[in-house]
């Protein structure tokens, strides 16, 4: 990923690049007025850039709106235009700011951090294949005549000419896009959906744990007897043992010893 700062190249590069606040001259967007008192309106949503952020705190301190020269989507705006612009192609994103989110300040500007992670997320997706969740579009290239899509549900939905994406893609599961003899396959969010239902739980076996708890239990329960045993134990062998040396002293004592 490459990150141009206050700059732009004069044509798009080939890796994926964040623009942050660029010039005028600039492939994607041209700049409006500054604002600094930032008011978002709207985001788009679902979307990777835009997960778990809390937009009534999203206040960057300064901003200038942009205005996008090529096809793309605009992913925050305000009143004055859009803030965050993102735009891909031939398989490379690229994601104009009108603000600068830098620098990293973690919990000290947690909305700002949480995009900062979202677009690092977004341009890695880029490169890997990852799944999608409900709700994400089904982008549509060159659409034909009688172009078709059949939703998980089985209903067959027509695709108007001129349409970018297939938005309607609130049901999980498999989608189909007919084309004359091709059929395009795509897949929304396969999790399992008795996965995440509590009404009838699936219940954990623990195999061994009665044995083991009943003999922990048990020895609990013997542990004073066994020590008071030992305790006699030792008392017993404290008193045998004196008498028993002192008798053999005697023993030894008693005997004549002859020196050669």
């Amino acid at each position: 990923m490459e990150i141009f700062h206050f700059a732009a190249p004069g044509a798009l590069p080939e890796n994926p690049a964040l623009f942050i606040l660029p010039p005028e001259s600039s492939p994607l967007v041209d700049l409006g007025a500054p604002i600094s008192n930032v008011q978002i309106s709207s985001w788009r949503e679902p979307h990777a850039l835009t997960r778990y952020i809390n937009f009534s705190l999203f206040r960057p301190t300064y901003a200038r709106p942009l205005k996008p020269q090529t096809a793309g989507d605009v992913i925050i705006e305000t009143p004055g235009g859009a803030l965050a612009f993102a735009v891909e192609r031939q398989g490379a994103r690229y994601l104009a700011l009108g603000f600068d989110p830098l620098p990293y300040l973690g919990r000290e500007n947690l909305p700002m951090s949480i995009f900062t992670l979202n677009f690092l997320d977004w341009f890695f997706e880029s490169g890997v294949s990852r799944g999608q969740a409900t709700g994400e579009p089904i982008p549509l290239g060159a659409l034909q005549p009688g172009d078709f899509l059949i939703a998980p549900a089985g209903n067959k939905v027509a695709l108007k000419p001129g349409s970018v994406n297939f938005l309607e893609t609130f049901q999980q599961g498999i989608y189909q896009r007919q084309r004359g003899r091709e059929i395009d396959v795509y897949a929304r969010n396969l999790a399992d959906t008795n996965e995440s239902d509590l009404r009838t739980p699936s219940p954990i076996e623990l195999h061994d744990t009665s044995k083991s708890s009943g003999s922990a239990s048990t020895l609990f329960t013997f542990w004073p007897y066994l020590l008071l045993a030992s305790l006699l134990l030792f008392f017993i062998e404290w008193f045998i043992n004196p008498r028993m040396s002192s008798s053999n002293l005697r023993r030894f004592s008693g005997r004549p010893v002859s020196i050669r």
